[in-house]
């Protein structure tokens, strides 16, 4: 696994500071630990996050009010997280003005083979520490519906899709389970090509 410091996700967070409830638009991962047979009765550390209630509480009640409607604008953009950054608790800038990071607003989950964590990358969150690193799969569920934001396809390691901003999800970057035809047969091989220089600004 890598571990990374405090920060969303704006490729699967489309265009604002978004609850959880927010699935179309927030689109939810599930984190699923990996580990060898013989590990499955050990404890392992999921995707630390602050918590969106506590988050919420925080703020004025008109910032609240433009968070709840799916309104608000992200508090930071990206390049301003510092992901190389690994602490326990995410930084103040991060955060509704005025209020401290602590530690009774993290989510720090316990996982055991065979677990799922389901999570929003509109939340704040971070990699294990270091030290507690395991490896997991991490998958991304979007709707049929659900359309690019425009920055995906630009940072490194990305999915090269060849689409525009706003366009539906298609291609072989964002295979389909549904409708049952649309599904990849069962041995079909799939060509991807990764972004190798990030021309995000």
């Amino acid at each position: 696994g890598r571990s990374s410091g405090w920060h969303y996700d704006t490729s699967d967070c489309q265009n604002a500071d978004l609850p959880a409830t927010f699935t179309a638009r927030s689109l939810p991962r599930m984190v699923v630990p990996l580990a060898p047979l013989e590990q499955r009765e050990t404890i392992l550390h999921g995707t630390v996050l602050y918590n969106q209630s506590v988050y919420a509480a925080s703020m004025s009640p008109e910032e609240r009010e433009l968070y709840l409607r799916g309104e608000l604008p992200y508090r930071l953009t990206e390049d301003r997280f510092d992901y190389s950054n690994v602490t326990d608790l995410p930084p103040a800038g991060a955060l509704p003005a005025g209020h401290r990071p602590a530690r009774s607003g993290l989510i720090e989950p316990r996982l055991l083979l065979g677990d799922m964590m389901v999570l929003s990358p509109c939340s704040i969150h971070r990699a294990p520490l270091p030290h507690q690193l395991g490896l997991t799969l991490a998958l991304t569920y979007a709707p049929a519906s659900a359309t690019l934001n425009g920055r995906y396809g630009m940072g490194r390691g990305d999915c090269v899709h060849g689409q525009a901003a706003g366009e539906v999800m298609r291609g072989p970057c964002f295979p389909r389970v549904f409708p049952h035809e649309v599904r990849a047969e069962k041995g079909e091989q799939v060509t991807l090509q990764k972004v190798r220089i990030s021309s995000i600004i």
